[in-house]
């Protein structure tokens, strides 16, 4: 099956999923919630969106690429490829993921060591974010427990499960991190999945390591300089959380930081489901939610709406852009083949 027919049917499931979603909570109800919204108010929520994601992004990509070496580009053009990183990311159906590769076929030059150091940025720089929506996941998971009406015994089995999920994951980085000192992060994984076994993978060993030289130059810098790009990362999702604060805010309400907590962590497990945006599953857990909280599921989704078009009128701007570059990169191949056609001057 086609990776295009694939993208399509989890298109399709969610668009149905979307729908059930707004007949189940009252579509009147929603679109009132949605209407109480203006234009400067709607502007404002873009601004946080930007400054969470590309701003703080982009300042925290800057401080891996020079601690790994890599030449960094003007301010300007870096704010714009995590523009364009975000947008394919954010359209794609792994929310999390996708706008990676953008990002480095617009930074990429014609010598592999340099690219090799681009790619190990930007997997330490997704390596952070995924990380830290980890950590935020879990917290929020396990705040939402105690908003549960469950019965006691139920509670204790849940909590005892999630904690110790929490402690082997906890558990298998730290035996992660020290085999790879000795063996290499990659390295270590091919050889324990057997994946150094197969021919195609074990002709790519090669680059894996050299890219993994790269990001352990990263690791090896002082500590306060590592804190940097960590602390921008708390930024960032202080900076979402308040985005959420706001819509409610807006709405009429106010939301405390534990509950805060609760929706981001069922953003992430809804990017985390394979639909493009998050169709439908944003939606339904957003609903889900908020009747937890007593606030009724038609504030769930009318908030998962207006992140959904604040969100998506970002990824608009930036597919615009990664067009511009697009269209610069095929006029400068076209001005080199002229240059090369053009007789020398004696």
């Amino acid at each position: 099956m086609r990776k295009s027919t694939i993208i399509l049917i989890f298109l399709l499931l969610g668009v149905l999923l979307f729908i059930f979603t707004l007949k189940k909570v009252g579509i009147e109800a929603v679109r009132d919630a949605v209407f109480m919204f203006s234009f400067s108010q709607l502007a404002l929520l873009l601004l946080m969106l930007v400054s969470a994601f590309i701003l703080m992004g982009s300042f925290r990509w800057r401080i891996i690429m020079r601690g790994i070496g890599v030449p960094v580009p003007k301010f300007w053009k870096l704010f714009l490829i995590r523009l364009v990183g975000f947008s394919l990311s954010y359209v794609t159906p792994a929310a999390l993921l996708g706008g990676e590769p953008a990002r480095f076929y617009l930074l990429k030059s014609e010598d592999e060591k340099q690219n090799n150091r681009l790619i190990a940025s930007i997997i330490v720089d997704k390596l952070m974010q995924i990380l830290s929506s980890c950590f935020f996941f879990f917290t929020g998971v396990f705040v939402l427990l105690f908003y549960l009406n469950l019965s006691r015994l139920t509670g204790i089995i849940i909590t005892t499960t999630f904690l110790f999920l929490i402690i082997l994951f906890l558990f298998l980085i730290k035996s992660i991190k020290k085999v790879s000192k000795e063996e290499g992060f990659f390295i270590s994984m091919f050889r324990v999945l057997y994946l150094n076994k197969i021919k195609k993978i074990k002709d790519m060993q090669n680059r894996f390591e050299q890219i993994e030289r790269e990001m352990i130059t990263f690791f090896r810098q002082p500590r306060i300089f590592i804190l940097k790009p960590v602390l921008l990362t708390f930024v960032e999702v202080g900076l979402i959380l308040t985005l959420f604060w706001l819509i409610i805010f807006f709405m009429g309400s106010v939301l405390t930081i534990p509950r805060l907590l609760v929706i981001r962590s069922m953003t992430d497990l809804s990017a985390m489901i394979p639909f493009p945006a998050s169709l439908g599953t944003l939606e339904i857990t957003q609903a889900f939610v908020f009747e937890t909280f007593a606030m009724g599921a038609h504030t769930g989704v009318a908030l998962s709406l207006i992140f959904r078009g604040v969100s998506l009128t970002l990824a608009f701007i930036g597919l615009i852009v990664f067009g511009f570059f697009h269209i610069q990169g095929v006029i400068d191949k076209f001005g080199k083949k002229i240059l090369k056609l053009m007789p020398e001057r004696k």
